[in-house]
C-alpha cells in the first residue's frame, strides 16, 4: 500500500538519512502540558498548538482551517491545530524529505490512500532513526477509545507492532468486507444486455465481450467511442491490471502487496509462476486489439471518472477497481446516474481452469496513518487527540458530519446489512450546496469502523432506487460482490501480512523492495503495451530479476515470516 520511489530518488533519501543520524538532531525539549485525566475534555486546561502534516484532499471545497469538525474538535479539546498540507500526487516523497530535514511537525496524518499511507517498513525505519515517538506507554497510561478497540480486535496489537516491540503508528480500522477483495471488475450490464450478451464467465468469452463492445456500438449513440476496458493503474486499491485478470492463470496478489504471497509455506512472487507469462499473454493480447484503453497506465481516478460522464451515455464498458465509483459519479447530487448500469463480474475462469480472487484479510487495518514525531512538544496531549479519533462521537461527527444533516437514528424495525437491527442511517444530501460542504474530515483521520459499528448501519433492501444515498446502495451492491470472491479466494494464511523488519535489515528492505518493484512495474507495463515481448524477453526479465536481489529480497522476507507468523 504504498507510492512506489524510482531508485535514484529513494537512494538520495536514504544517504540524507544517514547524514541526520550520523550528526545528530536535536531533541526537542518535552513539555509538561496540563494534560486532564484519561476521557475526560477538554485535553489540556491551558490552549496549546499542534501542527499537523497531511495530505492535501483532492475536494476543494475541504478547507481544514475552517471545516467545521476542525472547529468542533478545537472547542472540544482546546487545542488549535495548525495545518501544513503537503501535495495529494507526491505525499510520500514529500513526507520522507520533511523528516530528512528535521523540520517536524507534532502530528503526521496520512490519509487511508495506498498511496499515502506509511507502511510497515517506513514505519520500522523511521522508529529506528528515532523519528517517530514509540506510542505503547502512551496507550497504556493515556488511551481510552483505542484500548476499547484492541480489546475487539484481538489481532490488531500483533499488526501494529514492530520487531522492536514499538508501535509507531496507529491504524484506520475498516473491518468491511469488500476492502479485504479490491481487486473487482464493474460491467456494464446495460450494454450486455443492449447487445444480447450473458455476462462472461472465462478468458474467452470475456475476449469476445471485449470485442462487442468495441464494435457494436453498444451504448447506441451512433458513434464508434466505446472504450471496452478501462483502468487507472495508479489507483492504490484494485486497479491493477495483472489482477482481477491475473486471477485466472494465477493467484495473483496487487502490486501495493508487492505481488508477494504464501505458497506451501514459501514466500512467492507471483511473478516467477509459469502460469503469470500466460496472464500477460492474454493481457497484451487485449491492448493490442485495442480493448484496453491506451491512458490506463497514466489517468488517475479522476480523469477516468470525467471520461465516463463526460457525454449523455457512459463510454466505458469495464473498468477495474475496489469501488465502483473509480469510473462514475456517484455523490449524492449526481444527475446521470451512470452507475446504476454497472455491476460487478464474477472471477473469471481461465483456459486451464484455474480461477481465484485476490485476498487481503489484513485491509481491515490501514497501517502508519497517524503518528507523532520527535519534534512534538506535547505528544501526551497529541496522543490524546488520536486516541479520541477511535471514539463513536468523532467517527459519527469526522466521518459521516452531523445528526440530523448527514445521519439521523434509524426508524424502529430498520435493519442492518445482515438483517439484523439497525441504529443509525445516512440522510441523502445535496453535496454541492454550500450547507454541506466542509463539515467533515471524512477519510483524513483513523477511526474505528469496526464491524459491529458497520453492521448497526440501515440499509434498505433496493440498489438502484435514485432516491437512496448512492454510499448505502453501492455498499448493499459490494457485499454480494465480496461474497462470491470469498468462493474463490485462498486460505487467509496465503496472503502476506504487512511486516516490519529490525534495524539492522529495514535499510536494505527498503532499498530492495523499491528497486525490485520499480523494475517489475516498469516491465509489466512494456509487457502489455507491447514495449517487451512476452516470449522473446521473459526469460531476459527473469534474469534481471535476480541480478536486482530477488533471492535475498525474498529471504529476508521469509525469515521474518518464519519466525513471527508461522
Amino acid at each position: 500500500m504504498r507510492k512506489i520511489f524510482t531508485s535514484k530518488f529513494n537512494m538520495s533519501i536514504v544517504l540524507v538519512l544517514m547524514v541526520v543520524i550520523a550528526f545528530g538532531m536535536p531533541i526537542t525539549a518535552r513539555s509538561q502540558s496540563s494534560v486532564t485525566k484519561p476521557g475526560t475534555f477538554p485535553l489540556v486546561t491551558n490552549k496549546i498548538t499542534l501542527s499537523i502534516v497531511s495530505p492535501m484532499d483532492t475536494d476543494p471545497t475541504l478547507k481544514l482551517e475552517t471545516n467545521r469538525f476542525t472547529k468542533f474538535l478545537e472547542e472540544k479539546t482546546n487545542i488549535h491545530i495548525e495545518w501544513r498540507l503537503l501535495n495529494n500526487t507526491n505525499f510520500k516523497e514529500q513526507m520522507t524529505l520533511m523528516f530528512a530535514s528535521g523540520d517536524l511537525p507534532d502530528i503526521v496524518l496520512t490519509g487511508p490512500g495506498g498511496a499515502n499511507t506509511m507502511t510497515k517498513v517506513e514505519e520500522s525505519q523511521f522508529g529506528a532513526q528515532g523519528l517517530l515517538l514509540p506510542l505503547n506507554k502512551l496507550i497504556d497510561k493515556q488511551s481510552v477509545w483505542f484500548k476499547e478497540a484492541l480489546k475487539e480486535q484481538k489481532d490488531l496489537e500483533k499488526f501494529i507492532s514492530n520487531p522492536d516491540g514499538n508501535i509507531y503508528a496507529l491504524p484506520n480500522i475498516a473491518d468491511e468486507l469488500h476492502t479485504q477483495f479490491p481487486a473487482k471488475m464493474w460491467i456494464n450490464t446495460t450494454w450486455l444486455k443492449n447487445l444480447g450478451l450473458k455476462m462472461p464467465t472465462t478468458t474467452e468469452e470475456f475476449y469476445q465481450t471485449l470485442v462487442a463492445f468495441r464494435d457494436k456500438d453498444p451504448n447506441k449513440n451512433g458513434k464508434k467511442d466505446e472504450i471496452p476496458l478501462s483502468t487507472s493503474y495508479r489507483v492504490g486499491n484494485g486497479g491493477d491490471l495483472d489482477g482481477f485478470l491475473m486471477n485466472a492463470f494465477t493467484y495473483a496478489p496487487l502490486k501495493n502487496d508487492n505481488r508477494l504471497y504464501i505458497k506451501k509455506g514459501k514466500v512467492t512472487m507471483s511473478v516467477t509462476d509459469p502460469e503469470y507469462k500466460e496472464g500477460l499473454k492474454y493481457l497484451a493480447k487485449l491492448y493490442r486489439e485495442g480493448l484496453i484503453y491506451k491512458d490506463s497506465f497514466a489517468q488517475d481516478q479522476r480523469t477516468q471518472i470525467n471520461l465516463n460522464e463526460s457525454d449523455p451515455e457512459p463510454k466505458i464498458g469495464c473498468y477495474l477497481g475496489l469501488l465502483n465509483g473509480y469510473a462514475c459519479d456517484v455523490s449524492a447530487n449526481n444527475v446521470s446516474f451512470k452507475w446504476h448500469q454497472y455491476n460487478w463480474l464474477a472471477p473469471l475462469k481461465g483456459p486451464k481452469g484455474f480461477r481465484s480472487a485476490t485476498y487481503r484479510p489484513y485491509m481491515k487495518y490501514i497501517t502508519g496513518m497517524a503518528s507523532i514525531t520527535r519534534g512534538c512538544k506535547n505528544p501526551e496531549a497529541a496522543f490524546r487527540m488520536l486516541d479520541y479519533f477511535y471514539s463513536r462521537e468523532a467517527l459519527m461527527n469526522g466521518y459521516f458530519g452531523r445528526e440530523g444533516m448527514e445521519w439521523k437514528k434509524a426508524e424502529p424495525g430498520a435493519t442492518g446489512l445482515l438483517g439484523n437491527p439497525a441504529t443509525w442511517q445516512l440522510i441523502t444530501i445535496n453535496t454541492k450546496l454550500p450547507e454541506y460542504q466542509n463539515i467533515k474530515w471524512g477519510q483524513m483521520a483513523p477511526w474505528n469502523r469496526s464491524k459491529q459499528f458497520q453492521n448497526e448501519q440501515y440499509y434498505p433492501a433496493e440498489i438502484y432506487d435514485k432516491k437512496i444515498d448512492p454510499m448505502v446502495a453501492r455498499q448493499r451492491l459490494m457485499y454480494p460482490a465480496s461474497a462470491e470472491m470469498i468462493k474463490y479466494a485462498p486460505k487467509a494464511d496465503a496472503s502476506l501480512p504487512p511486516m516490519a523488519f529490525t534495524k539492522e535489515v529495514v535499510g536494505e528492505m527498503s532499498q530492495l523492495t523499491t528497486t525490485i518493484n520499480d523494475y517489475v512495474n516498469e516491465s509489466l507495463i512494456k509487457f502489455i503495451t507491447g514495449n517487451l515481448d512476452v516470449e522473446k524477453d521473459w526469460g531476459a526479465f527473469l534474469a534481471q530479476l535476480d541480478k536486482l536481489g530477488l533471492k535475498r529480497w525474498l529471504q529476508l522476507y521469509q525469515e521474518n515470516y518464519n519466525k513471527n507468523y508461522k
